[in-house]
C-alpha cells in the first residue's frame, strides 16, 4: 500500500499558497490608484527609461520592468478597444497619455506581477527548505518557511506600494540556491550565477548588496582568506558589474547616485525614530515568534554547525548571523526592508524547533506547537494588514473631485498631494513657466551646470513627463497644491482669488506664508471631508471647502 502521509504538507502548502492569494488579490485594486507617492515615480521612470531619462531615485531594473508592463498594458488597451490610440514609432509617449489619462490598469497589472514575483519567491524559499531541513517531521519542515513567507504581511504592504523590497526575496532565494549548487564556490559557473542574481538585486534595493559580503564571508569560512580570494574575485566583480547595470543611475549619472544617497541618509535620521524601536519592527515584521527561534538557531547551532561538518547549516547561519546585526543596527528599520532575509529567518526558525526535537524528543509538541504558532500569527497579521487597506477609501478625494468639480473650476490643494489627476494644458503651462523661471534664475545666478545638473533633476524630470503629453491635455484639472507650485517660486503665475476649490489635508490648518484660515472665512464653506491616497495606507484627510456664490471669480 502506497503511503500517502507525505502529500499531506505539500496539500497544506497549497492551502496556504490559496490562502495567500486570496489575500494578495482582496487589496488588489485599493488606493486611489496609489497609496503612496512612490508609485507614481515607479510609473513615470518606466516610460521615461525608454529615452535614458529614468528618475535618480527608481533604479534602471524597476523602471524597465513597469515601463515593459506598461507598454504591453496599453497594447492589450489598444487591440481590445478599452482605448484609442496607435502602435507605432511613438508608442512609449502614446502610452504615457493613457496612462496619464487613466492609470488604474496599469496600477493594477503592475501589482499583479509582483503578486506573481511573490509566489516565485515562496516555490524557491521551498527548494531552499527542502535542501536545507530534508524531510525533517516527514516533509513538514520544508513546507513551513514557504507558508510562512506567504502569510507574511510585508509582502501585502510591498505589493500594494510600488516597493523595490517586493523583488528581493526572489533575488536572494535564487541568488542563495545558485550559491549552494555551487558547492560553496567548486563549480563556478553556479557561483556566477548567484552574483548576477545578487547583483542585479542590489541593483533594485541596496541592502541586498550586504548579501555579496556575507556570501563573500562565508567564502573565507569554508576556503580561507586567500583560497577564498582565488575562488571569490569573479563572483565579486560579476556582482559589482551587475549591480551597476541593474541600478544604472550609479554608472550613468554617479554624482547624482551620490548625492541621493547622502540625501536619503540625512533623511532617515529622524528625530522622531528612537534608538530601539528597529528591534520592535524586526520582532513585529518577522511575525514576533520567528526572530527569537532565528536567534537561537544562531546561539543554540553557532559553536558546533560553523565546524566543516555541516557547511549547510552553517553558510545559513552566517546569512542570518549577518542580516541579524544589520537590521539591529539600522535606526529608522521599516519592517517590509527585512523582505529579502525574511525567507531565511523562516527556515532558520523551522530548523531550530526542528533540533530542539531531535535532540529532546519529550519537545516534539511544544516544538510543533511553536511552529504552529508562527504560521497563526503571521497570518492574523496579513488578515489585519488586509483589512487596514480595505477599511480606507482612499480613492474617496479623487472620486469627489471627479463627480463635483468641472473641469474649468480650478483647485488648490494645503498639504500632501494624495491625488492622481490629469492636469489640463493650461495647468500644466503654468507648472512649466514656473519650473522654466527657477531654472533661468539660477543660470542668471551664476551657478554652474554641475551645481544645477545635481540640484534641479525633479524639475527636469517633470518638463520630460510633459514634453511626452506635448504639453496639451483637454481631459484634465486645472489644481495646484502648496508642495507643487509653492507660493514662492509660483508668484504672479497661481492666483489664488480664482480658486472654486480649497483641499485642506488635516493638521495643515495653519501653513507659515499663507492666511489660510482667513482667506477661508471670507469667501468658502466648508461642504465635504475625506480621504486621499497616502499616509502610509492609512490615507490622508482633507476637508473640502467650495467658494460661495458670488465671492471670488
Amino acid at each position: 500500500m502506497t503511503d500517502r502521509r507525505p502529500q499531506w504538507p505539500m496539500l497544506f502548502l497549497l492551502g496556504v499558497f490559496a490562502v495567500s492569494l486570496a489575500f494578495k488579490l482582496a487589496v488588489l485594486r485599493v488606493g486611489g490608484p496609489y497609496v503612496s507617492i512612490d508609485d507614481r515615480s515607479m510609473f513615470d521612470g518606466g516610460f521615461l527609461v525608454w529615452f535614458g531619462n529614468a528618475p535618480p531615485q527608481r533604479m534602471y531594473l524597476e523602471c524597465w520592468i513597469a515601463g515593459v508592463l506598461s507598454i504591453a498594458n496599453y497594447a492589450f488597451r489598444v487591440v481590445t478597444g478599452a482605448t484609442t490610440g496607435g502602435l507605432g514609432l511613438n508608442i512609449v509617449a502614446d502610452a504615457y497619455r493613457d496612462y496619464y489619462l487613466r492609470p488604474d490598469s496599469y496600477a493594477h497589472l503592475y501589482r499583479a506581477f509582483v503578486i506573481l514575483v511573490d509566489l516565485a519567491a515562496a516555490f524557491l524559499t521551498w527548494r531552499l527548505a527542502r535542501r536545507l531541513l530534508g524531510q525533517a517531521w516527514r516533509g513538514w519542515a520544508a513546507v513551513l518557511p514557504p507558508a510562512m513567507f506567504l502569510l507574511t504581511y510585508n509582502t501585502i504592504w510591498a505589493d500594494v506600494v510600488a516597493r523595490p523590497d517586493a523583488m528581493l526575496p526572489l533575488f536572494m532565494t535564487a541568488g542563495l540556491l545558485m550559491y549552494y549548487r555551487s558547492d560553496f564556490g567548486r563549480r563556478q559557473g553556479w557561483l556566477l550565477g548567484a552574483g548576477v542574481a545578487l547583483g542585479a538585486g542590489a541593483g533594485l534595493k541596496l541592502h541586498l548588496a550586504f548579501a555579496v559580503i556575507l556570501l563573500l564571508i562565508d567564502l573565507v569560512r569554508v576556503h580561507g582568506f586567500r583560497a577564498a580570494v582565488r575562488v571569490g574575485w569573479a563572483f565579486a566583480v560579476l556582482s559589482l558589474l551587475a549591480f551597476l547595470v541593474s541600478a544604472g543611475i550609479p554608472l550613468f549619472d554617479p554624482l547624482k547616485y551620490v548625492k541621493l544617497r547622502m540625501t536619503n541618509a540625512k533623511d532617515d535620521a529622524s528625530p522622531w525614530i528612537s534608538w530601539g524601536e528597529q528591534f520592535i519592527a524586526m520582532l513585529r515584521g518577522s511575525g514576533w515568534v520567528i526572530l527569537p527561534l532565528a536567534l537561537g538557531a544562531v546561539l543554540q547551532r553557532g559553536p558546533t554547525s560553523f565546524r566543516r561538518s555541516q557547511p549547510l547549516v552553517a553558510s545559513l547561519l552566517v546569512l542570518v548571523a549577518g542580516w541579524l546585526v544589520l537590521f539591529g543596527a539600522i535606526r529608522q528599520l521599516r519592517a517590509y526592508w527585512m523582505l529579502p532575509a525574511l525567507p531565511l529567518f523562516y527556515v532558520a526558525a523551522t530548523g531550530f524547533v526542528v533540533s530542539v526535537a531531535r535532540s529532546r524528543p519529550a519537545w516534539l509538541r511544544a516544538a510543533a506547537g511553536l511552529a504552529a504558532l508562527g504560521v497563526v500569527v503571521l497570518t492574523v497579521q496579513s488578515v489585519r494588514e488586509v483589512t487596514r487597506f480595505r477599511a480606507v477609501d482612499q480613492n474617496g478625494l479623487r472620486a469627489w473631485i471627479t463627480a463635483n468639480v468641472a473641469r474649468d473650476a480650478s483647485f488648490f490643494v494645503f498639504g500632501y498631494e494624495g491625488l492622481v489627476l490629469p492636469r489640463n494644458t493650461h495647468c500644466l503651462g503654468t507648472i512649466a513657466a514656473g519650473l522654466g523661471r527657477g531654472l533661468a534664475a539660477d543660470r542668471a545666478a551664476g551657478a554652474p551646470f554641475t551645481e544645477r545638473h545635481l540640484k534641479n533633476w525633479e524639475e527636469e524630470i517633470e518638463l520630460e513627463r510633459q514634453d511626452l503629453l506635448g504639453g496639451v491635455c483637454d481631459e484634465g484639472w486645472e489644481y495646484y497644491s502648496y508642495y507643487t507650485t509653492p507660493f514662492d517660486k509660483y508668484a504672479g503665475l497661481v492666483d489664488m482669488a480664482t480658486m472654486r476649490y480649497i483641499m485642506v489635508e488635516e493638521r495643515f490648518d495653519n501653513p507659515p506664508d499663507f492666511p489660510l484660515a482667513d482667506y477661508l472665512a471670507g469667501g468658502f464653506d466648508l461642504v465635504a471631508e475625506t480621504t486621499g491616497a497616502g499616509g502610509e495606507g492609512y490615507g490622508l484627510k482633507y476637508r473640502i471647502y467650495a467658494r460661495r456664490a458670488g465671492q471670488g471669480q
